[in-house]
Parts: C-alpha cells; sequence; structure tokens
C-alpha cells in the first residue's frame, strides 16, 4: 500500500510542478475486472509538500583537492555552505514550509 500512496503523491506533486490541473478524485460506481479488488488511497497533499520540499537530493560536485582538505581540517559542511548560499542567492528561506 505505501508504494501506491507513493506513487500517487509524486504524480500529483509532478502534475502541480508542471501546472497541470489535479484531478477530482474518483466517485462510484469503478470499473473494474471480476476478482479485482478496489483499495481506496488517501493522501494529504499539503503534507506530501512539506515531505518532498524537505528531501534533499545528491549533485556531483567538482572542486580543488586543497580546498576540500582546508574544510575538513576546519570541519566546514561543504554541503550546508553551498545550500545557505544557494537560499541566499534565490532568496528563499526554507522554501516556504
Amino acid at each position: 500500500m505505501n508504494i501506491a500512496e507513493e506513487a500517487l503523491e509524486l504524480h500529483l506533486l509532478g502534475l502541480e510542478q508542471d501546472g497541470e490541473p489535479i484531478p477530482n478524485q474518483s466517485e462510484p460506481p469503478y470499473e473494474c475486472e471480476m476478482g479485482s479488488i478496489i483499495t481506496p488511497i488517501a493522501i494529504c497533499p499539503h503534507l506530501i509538500k512539506r515531505k518532498y520540499r524537505k528531501q534533499g537530493c545528491k549533485k556531483k560536485l567538482c572542486y580543488p583537492i586543497p580546498t576540500k582538505s582546508t574544510c575538513r581540517g576546519k570541519k566546514i559542511n561543504f554541503s550546508n555552505v553551498l545550500q545557505n548560499a544557494l537560499k541566499e542567492m534565490l532568496k528563499v528561506n526554507n522554501y516556504n514550509l
């Protein structure tokens, strides 16, 4: 069931990001083959946005080896520095959560 919920969440999130209309929920009677089982899937759109906006994505980044050594020596989290710089440049604050 979790896979179906996640698939629906990602589909609806994609529709919204693409500017497509979100369809209304289906109403009975449902058409299905004999012997099939119908299972309702409930999701909360506002929680979906919050859930996926908090998730990070991995990106490869190349920078000089001495920079890596210096950051490590000063215990600088390169990922956090990059995230904060991007937020500042984009003038966003926690992506309006």
